[in-house]
């Protein structure tokens, strides 16, 4: 018999210790995954509007089985909303949202999850000490430049005079400003905010970033104007939380699917996390995303602490981009003695928000989706995974047509 040397022993001995003292880290990763090692249909990748739309219309059409993973500690994504424990005031984590669209379709389809508030969104700026709307219109002009424009035919010809024009295509966002509210409003209201949002100058981004500002010719305050405007009046997370409420939809948080890809067998998966991470294996360059980051304060004993929900900022001397103060919106469900706001920074460390649209991310996104087109069974949505700006009406849009032309070809499989 031979016997193991004392070096050796004491050796044994430590690795032991030593994986005895790790064994939670070492081995839990692939406890996890012996755990979750099962089979699905569908695999929805995020719990936001898009893939929870997708979850909800396999669970009411469908017979499959729908896993949805969640890496976050709750459902809705950047929709998230909650009751702030300290003022009893329906706030949210990301920053406000608000529901606004035109499609009709759209509409019908969230009434089924959640009675709804009307509420029309009204955003003001603090320029050099003044509050104006946003977007411009006629009051915007009259405070600004201290006019005296009275007519929708006296506006239009103001623009006219201040607007570049341009006879060719448009460049990038600084040329897209000029030509829609000319140099003076641009340097007011527009250029200092978004080097602030994107740390980048209008110029350096494509033309949709300040495409998507709409200028008015009139007084009209709202932010939005298409025809149906509202917020669910029990929340976001209400309503998300009603449309993955089937018994076929398992949901599991705090699930990284990266961590469980190899182990969960998915007939077809839709995927609405940031596109390039899901091919990151393939050595590309990375796509470039804004985050915002938030400051929470409580302010005692006022009702409200700005005149409207949201106040942008773009003076170049705040350090923020804009306030939100959630006690304006109507779909609160406590009488509050306090107020909250947050103050909204942008950044390009945390969580990814926003796109940022030039012409080196948009070839680069090219070759990702190049990628994606050899790959039948995953399907990418939503604002990240389409590295594409939208709005919320459009996300449930795009789930919506997403399901459309993908369902039929998951049902012939089974």
């Amino acid at each position: 018999m031979r016997f193991v040397s004392g070096g050796l022993f004491i050796f044994i001995v430590i690795l032991f210790v030593l994986l005895t003292e790790l064994k939670r880290d070492v081995f839990l990763p692939l406890i996890i995954r012996l755990e979750h090692d099962q089979n699905f249909d569908i695999c929805v990748v995020g719990s936001g509007l898009s893939g929870s739309v997708i979850a909800e219309r396999y669970a009411a059409t469908t017979d499959k089985s729908i896993l949805v993973m969640e890496k976050g500690s709750h459902i809705g994504g950047n929709c998230y909303d909650y009751i702030d424990n300290e003022t009893k005031i329906r706030a949210s984590i990301y920053g406000a949202h608000i529901f606004h669209t035109k499609y009709k379709h759209v509409w019908e389809y969230v009434q089924h999850f959640s009675g709804w508030v009307p509420y029309e969104h009204k955003v003001l700026a603090l320029v050099k000490g003044k509050y104006v709307p946003i977007p411009v219109n006629i009051d915007t002009v009259n405070t600004l430049f201290n006019l005296d424009i009275k007519s929708v035919k006296e506006m239009n010809s103001w623009l006219k005079n201040e607007q570049v024009h341009y006879n060719r295509t448009l460049l990038n966002s600084e040329e897209m400003a000029l030509s829609r509210v000319g140099l003076k409003l641009y340097e007011l209201l527009f250029k200092s905010y978004t080097i602030k949002q994107w740390n980048k100058t209008p110029a350096t981004l494509g033309p949709s970033v300040l495409a998507r500002i709409p200028v008015r010719n009139n007084w009209d305050t709202r932010y939005f104007s298409d025809q149906f405007q509202a917020l669910p009046k029990n929340g976001y997370t209400g309503f998300i939380k009603n449309m993955l409420k089937s018994p076929q939809i398992i949901i599991r948080l705090n699930m990284d699917y990266f961590d469980v890809r190899r182990s969960i067998k998915c007939e077809k998966t839709y995927f609405t996390g940031p596109f390039d991470r899901y091919y990151a294996i393939k050595g590309l360059a990375a796509l470039e995303y804004r985050s915002l980051s938030f400051e929470r304060q409580v302010i005692k004993d006022i009702d409200h602490f700005q005149p409207a929900s949201v106040v942008n900022h773009p003076d170049p001397e705040d350090n923020f981009i804009r306030i939100v103060e959630y006690n304006w919106f109507p779909n609160q469900q406590y009488q509050s003695n306090d107020t909250i706001v947050f103050i909204e920074r942008s950044t390009d460390n945390g969580e990814p928000y926003y796109p940022v649209p030039n012409k080196r991310n948009q070839d680069l996104y090219n070759r990702y989706k190049a990628l994606a087109s050899y790959d039948p069974y995953i399907h990418f949505l939503g604002r990240l995974a389409n590295y594409k700006y939208f709005n919320m009406d459009e996300a449930i849009k795009n789930a919506l047509e997403m399901f459309s032309n993908t369902v039929n070809s998951v049902l012939a499989t089974t």
